[in-house]
């Protein structure tokens, strides 16, 4: 991979990925898919990735025409809708450039990496919101040349939005929130954010097209983590459907070397803390 384009840079899930590209050197792109006032700590994230000279942020507007062979797009879906953002897909402004900045690419051998959902691995939801992401990954499906699909449950670590339940029950031990009242996550599974990133860039770099289900490997991953973060039992059990895969269609990928539970949620937590520090 000599490039990366991101939609969306500044997302939780893209933004650790955009991070370790750079780390990489490799040549990043960031381009803003949503309003920028409405992205926490932006400029905290600006500051993190700003000085790296293989990192370009641009608007939607802004983007170029052509890409050189062999970059990878990655957009994340996933992001979105934990975001609460799925909405946006509706407007043609920002889902009509993509798709054709897509369709103007096809023969340059472009890897598009699209991060979903693990709820839209199994089963099709009639709610508004995945209503949104299907109508859109029906649209960029038609005009990508080389997909992959990277299928992730609940995951955690730094940045983590307000809207996962881990970051909420962080923010309670703090006395600075109010209870969800909507949860969104699936909640059969829990991954620490750099080993999903790790995982995601292994099948990046294969550069096959296909469908991925990124998994812990170990048994009730996010009852484990939610017990050491001493929350309600019964939090997650709206959302712990047990997805059933087709396993001839989508590929499980088991993490390796996974970090311990009790080290990946203190880091985590002591991130969220120095956040609010630097707020006070």
């Amino acid at each position: 991979m000599d490039k990366a384009i991101f939609f969306g840079v500044f997302d939780f899930v893209n933004f650790h990925v955009c991070k370790t590209l750079l780390e990489q050197g490799i040549e990043v792109k960031g381009i803003h898919v949503e309003n920028k006032e409405r992205i926490h700590y932006l400029e905290e994230k600006r500051f993190e990735v700003g000085r790296n000279a293989n990192f370009h942020e641009q608007a939607l507007v802004e983007r170029d025409e052509q890409l050189d062979s062999g970059a990878t797009i990655v957009f994340s879906l996933y992001d979105l809708f934990m975001n609460f953002n799925e909405g946006i897909l509706r407007n043609e402004h920002v889902t009509k450039p993509i798709i054709e900045f897509l369709k103007n690419n096809q023969n340059n051998n472009i890897l598009v990496a699209l991060l979903l959902p693990a709820q839209m691995a199994e089963y099709s939801n009639d709610t508004k919101a995945f209503r949104n992401l299907n109508d859109f990954f029906q649209q960029l499906r038609a005009v990508a040349s080389k997909l992959q699909l990277i299928y992730l449950p609940t995951v955690y670590g730094p940045w983590q939005p307000n809207t996962f339940l881990f970051q909420q029950a962080i923010l309670k031990r703090m006395n600075l929130c109010e209870d969800l009242k909507e949860i969104r996550e699936g909640t059969m599974d829990a991954l620490f954010v750099d080993d999903a990133v790790q995982a995601m860039l292994g099948i990046f770099e294969r550069g096959l097209p296909g469908s991925f289900y990124l998994e812990s490997g170990r048994k009730d991953q996010w009852q484990r983590c939610a017990s050491f973060l001493n929350m309600d039992k019964n939090l997650g059990k709206k959302n712990k459907r047990q997805l059933v895969l087709d396993e001839e269609k989508i590929k499980r990928v088991p993490i390796k070397n996974a970090a311990p539970i009790a080290d990946s949620l203190t880091i985590q937590t002591e991130h969220l803390q120095r956040l609010l520090n630097q707020e006070l």
